[in-house]
């Protein structure tokens, strides 16, 4: 993994940081697998670190890739959208969160119908 930029967001208080990672012969990376690199190598809470996006060039071997680092958890549950939280949650959460919201969503349905 390489760090292109480290910005800090003294407004918001967090860092924003673009990094690049090469994996020839190997799948795309999951957003677990790169949060948990980009967390030991910034020395940041894995809970408060959250991977925004990862982009794949068509044909090779790299992806890049946005990340924000907050001092706590609580923060990124403050800034952060619901469905960039969840993507980045442990996937045996993730889906559980994903069936909670399937649940919902149908309850809302049929309560219009009625």
């Amino acid at each position: 993994m390489e760090i292109l930029d480290v910005r800090e967001n003294n407004l918001i208080g967090r860092k924003e940081v673009r990094f690049r990672v090469l994996h020839e012969g190997r799948p795309t990376p999951t957003i677990e697998s790169v949060k948990k690199a980009l967390s030991a190598k910034l020395s940041s809470p894995l809970d408060s670190t959250i991977v925004v996006g990862l982009w794949s060039e068509s044909g090779r071997p790299v992806t890049n890739g946005y990340a924000r680092i907050y001092p706590s958890r609580k923060e990124a549950e403050f800034y952060e959208p619901e469905h960039t939280l969840r993507l980045n949650l442990p996937k045996e959460e993730r889906a559980k969160a994903l069936e909670e919201l399937k649940r919902i969503r149908t309850e809302r349905k049929a309560a219009r119908r009625r």
